[in-house]
């Protein structure tokens, strides 16, 4: 978490400190933009998981466990554009969230 926050603020964002409450999500300020992000990858959430779910979760651990060129590609984007990702891409982005 101490890399994206430290991203966000490089790139003019305000970590806007509520607390980690409601599935840990985060809020940032820009100008005139908030956005947010719950670091609450579909991995938490394994009870509940579907086979769709289970799909994108293991296809992203396969991609970020084996240090796949994908894995820079979304470093490398804007902290805006990685919390607007989706799927497994999205799922890259929350474990490397979690790197400290």
């Amino acid at each position: 978490m101490k890399k994206i926050l430290a991203k966000a603020q490089r790139e003019g964002w305000t970590y806007l400190e509520q607390g980690l409450v409601c599935g840990n999500r985060m809020e940032f300020i820009k100008n005139d933009r908030k956005i947010g992000i719950t670091l609450n990858p579909a991995s938490y959430q394994m009870t509940n998981i579907s086979p769709t779910q289970m799909k994108v979760v293991m296809e992203a651990d396969t991609l970020y466990s084996g240090n796949d060129p994908i894995v820079s590609k979304i470093q490398n984007l804007s902290f805006e554009d990685q919390t607007n990702l989706i799927g497994v891409a999205r799922e890259i982005f929350l474990m490397i969230c979690e790197e400290d």
